[in-house]
């Protein structure tokens, strides 16, 4: 089943998403991108580091269980996986819901091989969130259920993270950096665009990654 029919069928459970909900992630954060970084650049990581940031590249987990959970809990009220990167997947929910995303990190807590990383490449850590390579899952949940759903994720060993709300106006995505608000670089995974990776070539999108302005206006 397509990502936009499961998407709509989740959507119309009943729940859909409501401004002041938040967005929340799934699973870990940035592994990916601070393993791939790490290793194309040559820094100097220890063996557990390295094994910490290879995970997402060398065995893959679908976050499967956790999906099976949060339904069967009805704790989200939209969900998508987070395969085509952070930027068009929340786009995605933002289109379906017709609400606007803001996204936010500056609370963020990042594992600390990847503050490491981040430090060695000269990078924002926040970088490595928006590529696609971790697997999250992305969803909503109202106000009053965040707190049961880090506790349920916790209970069970994943990473949650509360990553944005929902608020009212067109579709759109945006970031919020210290005092800042802007919308976010539309890094895509649109597999016929000219500006797609798929077209332009991977170096394309890593340059992107690494290099492109991550607030947009």
């Amino acid at each position: 089943m397509c990502i936009a029919r499961r998407l709509h069928l989740q959507l119309n459970a009943g729940h859909p998403p409501r401004p002041g909900d938040y967005l929340v992630s799934v699973g870990g954060m940035s592994s990916f991108w601070a393993g791939f970084f790490a290793h194309t650049m040559h820094l100097k990581v220890t063996r557990k580091e390295r094994s910490y940031l290879f995970q997402n590249i060398l065995t893959p987990r679908p976050k499967n269980r956790e999906g099976l959970l949060l339904s069967k809990l009805k704790l989200l009220t939209s969900c998508i996986d987070n395969s085509d990167g952070l930027y068009p997947s929340i786009r995605q929910l933002a289109q379906a819901s017709q609400l606007s995303f803001t996204t936010n990190f500056d609370g963020m807590h990042f594992h600390p091989a990847v503050v490491k990383v981040a430090r060695l490449a000269g990078l924002d850590p926040v970088r490595f969130c928006l590529g696609w390579g971790d697997w999250q899952l992305l969803g909503t949940v109202r106000p009053t259920d965040v707190s049961r759903l880090l506790n349920v994720m916790r209970e069970v060993g994943s990473p949650c993270h509360v990553i944005g709300k929902a608020e009212k106006g067109s579709p759109s995505v945006k970031l919020r950096m210290a005092e800042r608000v802007g919308d976010m670089m539309p890094l895509e995974s649109e597999r016929f665009g000219r500006k797609s990776w798929f077209s332009a070539g991977i170096q394309s999108y890593v340059d992107a990654l690494r290099k492109g302005r991550l607030l947009m206006s």
